[in-house]
């Protein structure tokens, strides 16, 4: 069963997400420090380590994720960044996918009316196997 988009809104800000909607576009925004990004900082605020889900990240690739946006877009069903292109980003968003759909349960990211689940389904099944 699909979810409703007030459903998905209610899901993804329990997960600490944030909702901005502006003319179109309708999306959750994500903190990458809430979903499995621990970073250490000298006083001068240089960044000393860093780690995602509890493996080691780059010092350069914890600065793109930082400065990177991690969005819910509700008119794609997808999760969006905005910003570096650099692998730990790739590897940022993937962590968020993953843990969305866990939280959707249904592995259903669907929002918009179109009927593209299968692709959006593949997508988070193959984040789940991870």
């Amino acid at each position: 069963m699909k979810k409703s988009n007030e459903e998905i809104k209610k899901i993804l800000e329990d997960l600490g997400g944030n909702y901005w909607e502006k003319g179109s576009y309708k999306r959750v925004y994500f903190n990458p420090k809430k979903f499995g990004l621990e970073v250490k900082f000298y006083t001068t605020g240089n960044i000393a380590r860093a780690k995602l889900d509890g493996g080691h990240v780059s010092n350069i690739g914890a600065r793109n994720i930082l400065s990177a946006k991690f969005f819910y877009d509700f008119n794609t069903g997808e999760i969006g960044t905005k910003g570096s292109s650099h692998y730990a980003v790739d590897m940022m968003k993937e962590s968020i996918e993953a843990k969305v759909a866990r939280a959707l349960e249904d592995k259903s990211l669907i929002a918009k009316e179109t009927d593209n689940s299968e692709a959006i389904e593949a997508k988070v099944a193959r984040a789940l196997e991870a």
